[in-house]
């Protein structure tokens, strides 16, 4: 994503475009994640909160495995 961003803005604004990355990805993130935890907490209760948690946490992992498998080749084997 730092790549990516430093690529998208010329030399005299990457610090801004830097500062604009951490403001949505922490201060956006951050607020969202809090706001549905507490939400959860207050509905669900602690330990429920913490198993959806949990459960969120094995989804993006199994989903992070499969994003980085290789593509397999469609190039023939040599005889």
């Amino acid at each position: 994503a730092v790549h990516w961003v430093s690529g998208r803005f010329p030399g005299a604004l990457r610090a801004r475009g830097m500062a604009l990355y951490a403001s949505v990805v922490y201060g956006l993130g951050g607020g969202l994640g809090a706001l549905g935890a507490g939400w959860t907490w207050a509905h669900w209760g602690g330990q429920n909160t913490f198993a959806a948690a949990s459960a969120l946490a094995l989804f993006g992992g199994v989903f992070l495995i499969q994003a980085l498998r290789p593509a397999p080749t469609l190039e023939k084997e040599a005889d």
